[in-house]
C-alpha cells in the first residue's frame, strides 16, 4: 500500500478488513507512506483503510479512514502439457489455480518476435486450432482474477511449452524459370 504523506503527521495506523470476523484488525503502525503487507492468500480481494496521526500534549488526534479495496495476483499456472495434437490444432491442459476466475493462452508468434494472446478460457484446458502440419509452437499460460470493480489481476506466466503438430510440414517446391520454347508473336 502507498498512500501521499500527511503534513505534520507521526505516523498512520492500516487496518485489514477480516471477512471472517466481520471487524477491521489494526496492523503495526508505521511512520512511511507505504506499508506492505505479508501473507495474503493469492487471487483474492482485500480491504484496507489507512489514518494518520499526531501526538500532543492533550492526547493523539486521528486523520479520517482512507480506504482502497485491492486483489492479489492469482498463482502461477503448472503442470502446462499437450494433451492432444493433430495436423492443425494442439489442445493444452495444466492445473487449476485457486481463486482464478480464468486462464489466458499465449502464443509466440515468430512475425511479431513476441508472445501474443490466443485465447482466453475458463476451464483448465484450451483447444488451439488454425495450426499449420508438423510445425513447432511454443505456448504459456497464465491465470487471471476478476475483481468487484470489474478489473483483472494476472499471475505469472507458467513456464513455455514447446508443441509440434502432427504430419510432416508442407514443403514448398523451389520456382525454376525455364523457356519451353521459343515462340513468335
Amino acid at each position: 500500500l502507498k498512500w501521499s504523506k500527511v503534513s505534520g503527521a507521526d505516523g498512520y495506523q492500516v487496518y485489514v478488513y477480516s471477512t471472517a470476523t466481520s471487524k477491521w484488525k489494526k496492523l503495526p503502525s508505521t511512520s512511511r507512506t507505504s506499508y506492505e503487507v505479508d501473507d495474503l492468500q493469492s487471487a483474492k480481494e482485500y480491504k484496507f483503510r489507512v489514518r494518520a496521526y499526531n501526538k500532543t500534549v492533550s492526547g493523539t488526534v486521528f486523520s479520517e479512514y482512507s480506504t482502497i479495496t485491492v486483489a492479489t495476483e492469482p498463482d502461477e499456472v503448472e503442470n502446462v502439457k499437450a494433451i492432444a495434437k493433430t495436423k492443425n490444432s494442439v489442445t493444452l491442459k495444466w492445473s487449476p489455480v485457486k481463486r482464478a476466475t480464468g486462464y489466458q493462452v499465449f502464443i509466440y508468434s515468430e512475425s511479431k518476435g513476441k508472445y501474443v494472446r490466443k485465447t482466453a478460457v475458463t476451464g483448465t484446458s484450451a483447444k488451439i486450432t488454425g495450426r499449420k502440419e508438423g510445425t513447432n509452437y511454443k505456448f504459456k499460460v497464465r491465470a487471471y482474477f476478476k475483481q468487484a470493480d470489474k478489473t483483472s489481476r494476472y499471475g505469472e506466466f507458467s513456464d513455455v511449452i514447446s508443441v509440434k503438430t502432427s504430419g510432416t510440414p508442407a514443403v514448398t517446391a523451389p520456382v525454376v524459370n525455364e523457356v519451353v520454347g521459343n515462340a513468335k508473336a
